[in-house]
């Protein structure tokens, strides 16, 4: 009898028929390897042998892993890899290395090492243990062949999700945290607060022993709102299909769908909870979370965690991504470099949205826009024509290069705007600074304060940078601040705040910079405001944005903010001289107009502005010019009635003389034009006193028409 023989015959005689099967395996395998030796996996699988007899995973076990202080077992199930770290097992094999030089251990060995039989029965309760996990995770594996009403889970190794891993460290020390029943995750509108979780998922699950087995779903409570949440049975449904995969990570998302009610949602996943192993991880976007959850005491046992845009880094690989994925599935070709072009313009041309979701929107665009005009790539021009739709800016305005239009707008203002070259001058070089790069990124464009007398042309050259700008009149909002004097008025601006009248609207201000991001936003006679509106403006002006009452960000980065006022209006008239040098200009400003700006606005205000332009008095040559400019545009409409309209220069000159005033500057022409052409030619043309092609001709005697 050999020696193996005679220590099987010595144990047998003292352990029971479980432990003699073990051993039975074990020598079984070491014959029938060539050596004679048996490794650490091979006693794994006579013990899962001795347990579980024809055992589905049989060819499932993978190779054993050995270090300093470990024995792994890795086991492949359906193409998941399970990590499973055996404390007892690895003492007994870690004894029997000590004893040998070799890195193989005999049956002898192995038994040698355990010298009493309650070591023996370590090794079968462990095994038992591996066993036990890795039929659960055959039934889970089962499990997903069910049809789940409410729950869906969710493979977190997809590639997709790998792309999330910025705040995956964040989310899993937050997950982990005693004493809290779970995680709120929160992030701005657009943000893929789901992917970030799921990310986080998948690191604890291929590298965390005690979340080795783990399962992520994710729970949409919008079905459950549709289904009438507080039904028994569809309640006893939802936590029958979280008890299929369980334990697991639960992300629930959709709580937006609950309105104000949203405590029945808390409620209903604390009674999940309660009932079953899962770990509950909210996603909720960041504008409901202020507007209904921040600071509720009803949430205290939940940790929050907010998310930021992923990086330009991390957007760049999500966008060649999706490409790449709708590109197999379409059969659509992609342009090279089109990836770059979609993060950059969709960064700068639609900044009222946030990454991911506004790029991958917009590639969904592109792939119908492909298909609507049934090409099979999409390249540049697609991605412009989307994006004019979609920001309401010209094409040609996309495609044209802004160091050109920037390079000619001081020009192009001087053709609109009279008599005031040095606020043009000073309003385009600013605007070139900000363009350049020299300038925060994050402020507004451009910020300005107009001051001068009425009828100057401070609120015409806001409209004419608008136009020129941005390439449409439309892109001008004016705000008439007179309107807001009042101190409730402010929340017109941003909006009604929760459970007051007008929440739903949001605020006039707000909804025009989200709706119309690139734009010219004109407040007219600032100094009407109530001192509360200021505020708001410091909060524009120094951090470009404003939280709106949803809690929306707006973003005000590629906006223009014009503030007109009449404050000193008096003192400019009274001082202007028509050869005024920049430094009596300075003087000026900082002994007359800084002492009375100062008694209607804070410091801070004031020093935010980019530029502060005084709009010297029109001269009578500048209003000579105005009336020109003026009569042109009339003519133009008088032409759809085959008429026209004359007046020479001299007769020009005596319009100014008779009708100017220095005090109501272009607003007095305007004026006189309306009473001394307009309506004496409408009166005309009523009584049929002028046909098509005649001509009326103005001089200082009147009205007279011209055949």
């Amino acid at each position: 009898m050999n020696n193996e023989e005679k220590i099987k015959v010595d144990i047998a005689s003292s352990i029971d028929d479980q432990l003699l099967k073990l051993l039975d395996n074990l020598f079984a395998i070491s014959h029938k390897n060539s050596t004679g030796v048996i490794t650490e996996i091979d006693l794994f699988v006579a013990a899962l042998d001795t347990i579980y007899p024809n055992r589905p995973y049989r060819e499932e076990i993978a190779l054993i892993q050995k270090t300093n202080s470990e024995i792994v077992l890795k086991i492949n199930v359906k193409n998941r890899e399970v990590v499973l770290i055996t404390p007892e097992l690895r003492m007994l094999i870690l004894r029997a290395f000590s004893k040998k030089s070799s890195s193989e251990l005999s049956a002898i060995d192995i038994i040698a090492a355990s010298p009493t039989m309650p070591r023996i029965r370590n090794i079968i309760a462990t095994c038992n243990e591996v066993a036990k996990c890795v039929d659960e995770i055959f039934k889970r594996n089962s499990a997903d062949t069910e049809t789940t009403l409410f729950i869906k889970k969710v493979d977190t190794s997809e590639k997709y999700y790998e792309l999330f891993g910025q705040h995956s460290d964040q989310i899993i020390r937050n997950i982990t945290i005693k004493g809290l029943t779970g995680l709120i995750v929160t992030g701005r509108s657009g943000v893929d607060t789901e992917a970030y979780v799921l990310n986080a998922c998948n690191t604890m699950f291929t590298g965390f022993s005690e979340f080795r087995f783990g399962t992520a779903a994710v729970l949409d409570l919008s079905k459950l709102t549709a289904k009438n949440n507080s039904e028994p049975t569809i309640i006893d449904k939802l936590i029958g299909e979280v008890k299929l995969f369980d334990p697991l990570i639960l992300v629930v998302k959709g709580v937006e769908m609950f309105g104000q009610d949203w405590r029945g949602a808390f409620e209903l996943i604390d009674l999940v909870k309660t009932k079953t192993q899962a770990t509950i991880i909210f996603t909720i976007n960041n504008e409901y979370y202020k507007t209904q959850l921040d600071n509720k005491i009803e949430l205290e046992k939940y940790h929050k965690l907010v998310v930021e845009e992923p990086n330009e880094e991390s957007m760049l690989k999500i966008i060649d991504y999706v490409l790449e994925q709708l590109s197999e599935s379409e059969k659509i070709e992609i342009e090279t470099g089109l990836d770059t072009k979609i993060y950059k313009l969709s960064k700068r041309y639609l900044s009222a949205e946030a990454f991911p979701k506004k790029a991958t929107n917009l590639i969904s665009e592109l792939i119908a826009e492909a298909k609507i005009k049934r090409v099979n790539i999409i390249n540049e021009e697609i991605l412009l024509t989307i994006l004019s739709q979609k920001t309401n800016l010209p094409l040609e305005k996309l495609t044209q290069i802004e160091k050109d239009v920037l390079a000619n707008l001081e020009n192009k203002i001087n053709e609109k705007v009279i008599g005031q070259s040095l606020a043009t001058k000073l309003v385009s070089q600013a605007v070139i600074r900000a363009r350049s790069g020299l300038k925060d990124p994050k402020k507004p464009i451009g910020s300005f304060l107009f001051l001068g007398p009425t009828g100057v042309g401070k609120t015409e050259l806001a409209k004419t940078l608008g136009n020129i700008f941005f390439g449409d009149e439309k892109s001008v909002t004016r705000f008439d601040m007179s309107e807001f004097a009042e101190s409730h008025t402010v929340m017109r601006l941003i909006g009604s705040p929760p459970g007051y009248v007008g929440y739903d609207e949001g605020g006039q201000l707000t909804n025009t910079v989200t709706q119309k991001p690139y734009s010219l936003i004109l407040f007219d006679e600032i100094e009407k405001a109530h001192a509360k509106v200021y505020d708001i403006f410091l909060q524009i002006l120094d951090e470009g944005r404003l939280t709106d009452s949803k809690g929306v960000l707006v973003d005000f980065k590629n906006t223009i903010l014009v503030f007109t006022s009449n404050i000193g209006a008096n003192e400019i008239f009274e001082n202007y001289k028509e050869k005024w040098s920049a430094e009596e200009k300075e003087n000026f400003y900082q002994s007359v107009l800084l002492p009375s700006l100062k008694s209607f606005f804070r410091m801070e205000l004031i020093n935010r502005f980019d530029e502060i332009i005084i709009f010297e008095p029109l001269n009578k040559e500048s209003l000579k010019r105005i009336l020109q400019l003026k009569l042109t545009g009339l003519n133009v409409r008088l032409k759809d009635k085959g008429i026209s309209l004359q007046i020479d220069d001299t007769s020009a000159t005596e319009f100014i003389d008779l009708f100017s005033d220095s005090k109501f500057g272009a607003r007095s022409i305007e004026r006189a034009i309306k009473e001394q052409v307009e309506t004496p030619i409408a009166e005309m043309i009523i009584k049929n006193q002028v046909m098509a092609n005649e001509v009326c001709v103005w001089t200082n005697s009147g009205l007279t028409i011209k055949k």
